[in-house]
């Protein structure tokens, strides 16, 4: 659909007329239509209104339909440039479509990565901390037995190490839940390595691999 319109207020003075003003104003509005095979078509119509104000002739108003057919016969011969344009308009936007859909999947992977991490770090975490309480135990009543000449040093040393290495770990795991949180809340927009909410793990049972697709759409878009 287009539409023009055109409004003349000419008040310069003829040598041979006295008159006010000369006016000629239209309007037209049309709609128009590439076929694919390069036939250009138009339907419009105009509405004029055109005279001389104050000279005592009546002011003319006519309307006219028009219908406009036009080929190109050499640059465009049977829309072959329509048809190329239309097409790569089309393949531009399919590749958009495509190159949204893969980065929407990216980021849903993220997001997902992301909670699975501090999920699991929050877990290995316990039973790190479940490690070394109980390790403690055993290095507490091997340093009694010890004392009480009950024991060998060897195994007092023996738990001792073992203490020290899920002390280690446990420190490990600490970071470990640090780090995920920060990743967690850069994922939600949130400047902070403390993450206040519950998360689990989901049932190793219930969880299946996606399906691999034949293409990925980032290949699709390029």
């Amino acid at each position: 659909f287009d539409a023009q319109a055109q409004w003349l207020n000419d008040k310069r003075q003829s040598a041979c007329l006295s008159y006010d003003r000369f006016i000629d104003n239209s309007f037209e509005a049309g709609i128009s239509q590439m076929t694919p095979w390069g036939l250009h078509g138009r339907l419009s119509y105009n509405l004029t209104q055109t005279g001389y104000v104050g000279l005592g002739k009546p002011i003319y108003y006519y309307g006219s339909p028009k219908i406009e057919l036009a080929v190109e016969l050499w640059r465009n011969l049977f829309g072959a440039e329509t048809r190329a344009q239309f097409e790569a308009i089309q393949a531009g936007a399919l590749a958009a479509k495509f190159s949204q859909s893969y980065q929407a999947k990216v980021a849903r992977a993220s997001a997902e990565n992301a909670y699975i991490q501090l999920a699991a770090a929050r877990a290995l975490d316990k039973v790190n901390q479940d490690s070394f309480a109980h390790a403690q135990e055993i290095y507490d009543w091997n340093k009694r037995r010890t004392r009480l000449n009950l024991g060998e040093n060897s195994d007092l040393y023996q738990a001792e190490a073992s203490l020290e290495s899920l002390r280690l770990s446990l420190a490990a795991s600490s970071d470990a839940i640090r780090s995920a949180a920060r990743t967690f809340n850069q994922a939600r927009g949130i400047d902070s390595d403390v993450v206040t909410e519950g998360l689990v793990l989901p049932d190793p049972k219930t969880v299946t691999a996606p399906e691999r697709a034949q293409m990925r759409d980032d290949v699709r878009a390029a």
